[in-house]
């Protein structure tokens, strides 16, 4: 074999390896007393992070309970673990029996698609079997709807929302960019990249959290220990 071939060998390896592994963990998951507390034993076994830890249990239950095929695809090298993703997140909005259907028409072309172009098609599946099929993913995404503090390794730090308004996010999108373009252009000169990041960094953290979801009041601020649990080493604010 030469080094291409051995690459993918190793591949098919750790694909199958990784199938088994999420089988383990829904049936550790499935006779966990409390079921809130397999992520918790998951995490320790694995010195992984809650978040993490609950990641891999949702994996597993969506690959064992809803898309069985997508994991025997897995646990037989046929698609690796970013495929398998990509099927639980492109139909977890579909019933049960859509889910699956879908599934079994794609797996055959899955390991020749990129993941963006199994999303794609999935997509396509999923919207032509359900024409409700954005709107219910829509509402699962603004019913998880956070924001999120990482910290960095270079002291500095990433600010993400997820699940926002599609319009209101881009209002304010092209609103910070406005600014960023009108306060930095003149010297020192920055790129457009740079000047957007310095201007949201710069912009109230409130007004930019009213001007994209009006309708709430604002949190009331949070006692010391808790502000500061938030920053380290992940903030996690639920809209």
């Amino acid at each position: 074999m030469d080094v291409g071939e051995l690459i993918v060998a190793e591949g098919r390896v750790a694909s199958a390896a990784l199938g088994r592994q999420l089988a383990l963990i829904h049936e550790m998951s499935r006779q966990a007393p409390v079921a809130q507390f397999a992520p918790m034993e998951l995490a320790c076994l694995l010195s992984l992070t809650r978040f993490a830890a609950e990641n891999q249990v949702r994996l597993a239950t969506e690959l064992c309970e809803r898309l069985p095929d997508v994991l025997a695809a897995l646990s037989n090298a046929d698609i690796d673990l970013p495929r398998a993703r990509v099927f639980v997140e492109a139909l977890s909005a579909l019933e049960l029996e859509t889910a699956r259907q879908i599934a079994s028409d794609v797996l055959p072309v899955a390991p020749q698609k990129t993941t963006g172009q199994l999303r794609d098609l999935l997509r396509r599946k999923a919207l032509a079997a359900d024409p409700a099929y954005v709107t219910t993913r829509r509402k699962q995404a603004e019913a998880m709807r956070s924001v999120q503090l990482h910290a960095a390794d270079d002291g500095t730090a990433a600010l993400t929302a997820f699940g926002l308004d599609a319009a209101r996010a881009t209002a304010a999108f092209a609103r910070i960019g406005a600014i960023a373009r009108a306060r930095h252009a003149t010297p020192p000169a920055l790129t457009p990249a740079q000047a957007l990041a310095t201007t949201l960094a710069l912009a109230p953290a409130l007004a930019i959290a009213t001007a994209l979801t009006p309708a709430l009041a604002p949190a009331p601020a949070p006692a010391p220990a808790e502000r500061w649990s938030r920053f380290v080493p992940m903030c996690f604010w639920n809209c």
